[in-house]
């Protein structure tokens, strides 16, 4: 995290001496730049981006955290847990500036640029991750489209509550451009190309 300086990636501080006499065990302490907005998540829990956020806000957000990754993605790390949990919100000089944190499951890639390690949130996870395949950064994107998603309709994407055996079965089956995986009353699974209404997104 030292390393890293970028606007839309969390900064790292020097842990001042004084709380580093206070640790009690071996365990490291981390210091971050203060982002006093909280995270995307407690955001999108506001009753008014039920149906998902506004627009303007949805263009500043991709292009806050696109722009992250590209970053991330040129000095060759993989962040691998990408989600509204992990994105905090700082008030900047005209406008909130989102930022990636918590890289505990970040990887950086090595010649083959190639990974295998299982980790990450379910909700958000790639396919390649689940079914234990060798991956990339694409995993990331994987992550970013779903979390977009979420931003525009107020949930996720592909069936959001069932659970990852299953959910996986049933995702092997979706079309390169179905962007939707849902369940209606009747338990009937559905695929789609089109974003759902009702939605804050110009058309």
């Amino acid at each position: 995290m030292k390393r890293l300086n970028h606007q839309n990636v969390v900064a790292a501080r020097d842990v001042p001496e004084a709380l580093q006499k206070l640790a009690t065990n071996d365990l490291p302490l981390l210091a971050m730049e203060y982002c006093q907005g909280g995270d995307l998540r407690k955001y999108l829990n506001l009753l008014d981006n039920c149906c998902g956020m506004r627009e303007g806000s949805i263009l500043i957000l991709l292009r806050d955290i696109s722009s992250a990754l590209m970053y991330l993605h040129n000095m060759r790390i993989i962040h691998r847990d990408l989600k509204p949990e992990n994105i905090v919100l700082q008030q900047g000089e005209k406008r909130l500036i989102h930022k990636i944190i918590d890289l505990g499951y970040a990887k950086e890639l090595d010649q083959s640029s190639l990974c295998t390690s299982f980790v990450g949130t379910l909700q958000y996870l790639a396919p390649e991750l689940l079914e234990q395949k060798s991956y990339t950064v694409t995993v990331d994107y994987w992550s970013f489209g779903t979390l977009v998603f979420e931003c525009i309709t107020g949930f996720r994407p592909f069936l959001p509550t069932w659970q990852p055996v299953p959910w996986h079965s049933k995702l092997q089956k979706k079309h390169e451009d179905d962007i939707v995986v849902f369940e209606d009353l009747q338990g009937d699974v559905h695929f789609s190309k089109h974003l759902p209404q009702p939605n804050n997104v110009n058309k």
